[in-house]
């Protein structure tokens, strides 16, 4: 009897250690999806971020841009609002990108969009003004430049 009785302890054992491992292996497996599932996760917002940070980038050029031309050009009514038009649509677009951005993020872009806003409005207004004189228009136009010029600055410093 006493052979039966270890040959019966044996066996609970052996089944207990082979449970043992199967809640084991179950366990790391498990693990290991968690850390597929973040590792997928941290991917797909790296790749969000890359995205924002290539709108950041081409938002950054054109205002770049437009202030390189403002600085050696003459530059239209018609020209400058058609540009800050297509700032104002970067700026959008990386304002719905980055829909999660902390609040101060959130707060420059929204300035920076009524800053635009007003500066392509002004544009529109001196371009369909046709009672005031052409002298009067330029003046007007020079100055809309010259306050789009450090609008500008303050966005590429800030």
């Amino acid at each position: 009897m006493t052979g039966t009785l270890a040959a019966r302890v044996l066996r609970c054992a052996i089944g207990s250690a082979v449970a043992t491992c199967l809640l084991s292996a179950c366990a790391i497996r498990q693990l290991q999806d968690d850390v597929s599932a973040t590792q997928h996760r941290v991917d797909d917002k790296q790749a969000q971020l890359d995205g924002e940070q290539r709108r950041q980038a081409a938002l950054e050029g054109q205002r770049r841009q437009l202030l390189a031309e403002l600085n050696r050009r003459e530059l239209t009514a018609a020209e400058l609002s058609a540009r800050l038009e297509r700032m104002i649509r970067l700026n959008e677009a990386s304002a719905s990108a980055a829909a999660g951005a902390d609040a101060q993020a959130r707060q420059r872009r929204d300035e920076r969009a009524r800053q635009l806003d007003e500066a392509a409005s002004q544009a529109r207004r001196i371009e369909q003004d046709t009672a005031a004189p052409p002298a009067e228009k330029v003046r007007r136009l020079d100055a809309l430049k010259e306050k789009t010029r450090k609008m500008l600055e303050l966005l590429l410093v800030g």
